[in-house]
Formats: C-alpha cells, structure tokens, sequence
C-alpha cells in the first residue's frame, strides 16, 4: 500500500544523529516519504495532508545539508556561526513541522481504523496522538 516505503524514510531520517553524513540521507528520507505518502494519499485525505506536511520538512532537510556542507568543505567557522544563530529556532520549527506529520499521519491511520471498524486500532491510535503530543512538548521545552 505505501506503508512499507514510508518505513523506509524512517531509518533516513533517524540516521542524522548517527553519524556526520546523515544530512545527506535525512533529505532522501523525506523524499521517499513524500513518494509513500503519494501512495497513501488514494487511502484517505489526512495522508495527502501528511504529504504536504512532509513536503514542508524537506527545506529543514535541505538546510541542515547546507550547513552539513560548509562543515565538510572547511568553512568551520561560518558553519559554527550561523548553528550558533539557527539552533533554538530551527530546533523548534522543526519539532512543531514534525509534530504536525505525525498528527496527521496519526489522525490517518485512525480515520482508517474507524471506516473498516477496528475498534482497538482507534483507540491505540488515539493514545499514540496523545503520547506524540506530551513527547513533542518535552523536546519544545527542552530547547530553552
């Protein structure tokens, strides 16, 4: 259906924080995203809207690629300078950005569930929809 692409960007995404090259692969995750969410968006209207959400995040990962570049290519010192400028403000557009996807690819996957009538699959969903929120608040939070 397009879920198991959109697993795919998952680990794209996750791997800027495991090593210094993961700028490169955080832009191609939300790309395949984009393409999975293409998919999805046949399923029901909250995952077009997730594509939209997505299609928002692929400047982040653009910029991050940037700033990755100067690093890479000896412009330390303006890298540090302009991360030193950007961070808090990036840090939180980016969770608020990443927020607002997975509501929306959470509100999907429940609109999903309701129609075919799973019961328990709703209402996991909607205790995913509430956890999500309390873990995007803490990291707003911890920002400051």
């Amino acid at each position: 259906m397009g879920f198991g692409i959109l697993l795919l960007g998952y680990p794209l995404i996750l791997s800027v924080t495991l090593h210094s090259m993961g700028f490169c692969f955080e832009i191609l995750g939300y790309l395949i995203m984009f393409r999975a969410l293409t998919v999805l968006s046949e399923y029901g209207k909250f995952f077009r809207y997730a594509k939209y959400a997505v299609s928002a995040l692929i400047p982040f990962g653009a910029f991050s690629l940037i700033l990755q570049c100067f690093s890479w290519f000896g412009a330390k010192e303006l890298y540090d300078s302009i991360s030193l400028v950007v961070s808090v403000p990036y840090s939180i557009l980016l969770s608020a950005a990443l927020l607002v996807f997975h509501m929306l690819l959470l509100i999907a996957v429940k609109t999903i569930a309701r129609e075919v009538d799973l019961p328990k699959l709703v209402t996991e969903a909607t205790r995913n929809i509430i956890v999500t929120w309390l873990y995007f608040a803490a990291v707003i939070v911890s920002c400051f």
